[in-house]
């Protein structure tokens, strides 16, 4: 389930910045290592799970200790395979954030204007009694 969660999550991460940023580099993510370093993770914890429901730790070729190492090893090449995602979702984020501020600013312009426009009036009317 994770794996097609983040093939979708990838790929509406990839379409949203083309379409927001054609000119940038589309090299795309490949997810196969992540999903080959996802089942070795998912076996070896179970594994270690394993182990310690049947405490036969000492009857196995593969200690613990190895097991842990393993899945460190695992997370650490995970990180380093999503790192492109990761900056891809970085700009991505960056867009928006940048979109919000524009329409926050105009808002604030308009309200502004808005404010100018009623204040010279009220100066026409103020005028217009005196």
């Amino acid at each position: 389930m994770d794996a097609f969660i983040l093939r979708d999550i990838v790929q509406n991460t990839e379409r949203q910045l083309d379409v927001k940023q054609p000119d940038s580099p589309a090299a795309p993510i490949n997810l196969k290592p992540v999903y080959i370093a996802f089942a070795f993770l998912a076996v070896n914890i179970c594994y270690v799970f394993f182990l310690y429901s049947t405490h036969l730790s000492t009857t196995f070729p593969i200690s613990i200790t190895t097991s842990t190492i393993i899945i460190t090893g695992i997370i650490i090449c995970l990180v380093r395979i999503i790192k492109p995602f990761l900056k891809k979702e970085q700009q991505l984020f960056q867009i928006y954030e940048n979109e919000i501020l524009n329409t926050l600013k105009k808002k604030v312009d308009e309200v502004l204007q808005n404010r100018k426009i009623e204040e010279a009036a009220r100066m026409v009317q103020e005028a217009k009694f005196n």
